[in-house]
């Protein structure tokens, strides 16, 4: 199963976090964002595509970069595994993996046009 290839344990100890076993599909990029929302460094600046574990959230899904293809996970099951042609890869409901697809091609090209125009993080810089 190339979900259980992602899963990757994680433990955090602090004060005021509950014990408890916490099954959000998240990934690497969402550590540094968990990490600042869990030590309430509310005015911290950060880039980054990934999103607190901690932050309630409607919809999670994952990215990942794996030779030269990317890849998305969805919480409700789909997986869409492609290069830039076409996808080499798909798991879940069917009738899904083209929106998965879609999402999957859009966080891609976000993320190329930031690092092209350096737009991952807006710094004012005082003189």
């Amino acid at each position: 199963d190339m979900r259980e290839q992602y899963r990757v344990p994680l433990l955090i100890l602090g004060p005021n976090i509950k014990p408890g076993v916490d099954k959000t599909l998240s990934s690497q990029i969402d550590l540094i964002p968990t990490i600042i929302d869990l030590a309430g460094w509310k005015n911290s600046r950060y880039a980054s595509l990934g999103m607190s574990i901690a932050e309630e959230r409607e919809q999670r899904s994952i990215i990942f970069g794996r030779d030269a293809m990317t890849g998305r996970i969805e919480e409700g099951g789909e997986l869409v595994v492609r290069n830039l042609e076409r996808i080499v890869y798909s798991e879940g409901d069917q009738t899904k993996i083209p929106m998965t697809e879609t999402r999957l091609k859009a966080q891609v090209q976000t993320l190329l046009d930031a690092w092209q125009h350096n737009r991952l993080m807006q710094v004012n810089y005082k003189q």
